[in-house]
């Protein structure tokens, strides 16, 4: 039994990093070059597509449901729309979905499954 739980808590540490390597497979596929965005105050958002009709920013969050992770993660968004100067950023999550309004920026949570059904229809 100790081994078969120590599996499962290693195959959990790593959700984060698969969840992302996945989006970044589905954006490459999609809209070809992926970055990542840096701002000026060091926060980072995930990816970054230059499309020709404007920047598009997407945060990849596995389990939003934490305060740090999403005070992290919204605050990163928010420093790259307002230096880009667009109206709403993107945040993927593995299970939430919401509208989020701050400083009048629309930043919506999707699931990432809601997500590329979106955007295969658009």
């Amino acid at each position: 039994m100790k081994f078969s739980l120590r599996i499962f808590t290693n195959c959990v540490k790593y959700h984060k990093g698969l969840f992302e390597n996945l989006i970044f497979n589905f954006l490459s596929r999609v809209y070809g070059d992926v970055y990542y965005y840096k701002t000026n105050n060091n926060k980072e958002v995930d990816f970054f597509i230059n499309k020709p009709d404007g920047p598009l920013l997407i945060q990849a969050s596995y389990d939003f449901s934490n305060h740090d992770t999403q005070e992290r993660e919204i605050t990163s968004i928010v420093a790259a729309i307002s230096e880009l100067n667009l109206t709403k950023g993107y945040i993927y999550t593995y299970n939430t979905f919401d509208e989020i309004f701050i400083d009048e920026k629309k930043n919506k949570s999707f699931t990432f499954l809601e997500s590329c059904f979106r955007i295969r229809s658009s």
